[in-house]
């Protein structure tokens, strides 16, 4: 009878903790929230003008990657974390509509979209 006792008692105390234990985490995780009023963006397309911003403290991620594996090394020496994405994306967006006022647009013509996937290095952006 004691040993039915105790094994009830084990068995209600691990079902109440089961059931506690999320709430104590998430009201933990709750409390350590930092709470952002502005993310501002900025569009800095030439490598030496982001890093320099970096460094200055401007600002406090670049989205790009660095193509020069020195300046990647630098960065890293200085406590920067790089992190390599797993794929990227380069796009490049034409407008195939007709022009209004009748002027010549290339763009709405098929083939000469068709030709862009010809013109493009794809070795230099990749």
């Amino acid at each position: 009878m004691q040993h039915m006792r105790l094994l009830a008692l084990a068995i209600l105390s691990v079902f109440v903790i089961s059931i506690l234990a999320p709430i104590v985490t998430v009201t933990q995780a709750q409390e350590t929230y930092v709470y952002v009023q502005r993310i501002k963006i900025m569009r800095i397309v030439d490598d030496q003008p982001a890093i320099q911003s970096l460094e200055a403290g401007q600002t406090q991620a670049r989205l790009f990657s660095i193509r020069d594996p020195e300046t990647v090394k630098k960065l890293e020496a200085k406590g920067f974390k790089i992190i390599a994405p797993l794929s990227g994306l380069v796009d490049i967006l034409v407008n195939p509509v007709k022009c209004k006022d009748g002027s010549f647009n290339p763009f709405t013509i098929p083939e000469m979209r068709y030709a862009l996937n010809f013109i493009i290095d794809r070795e230099e952006i990749a």
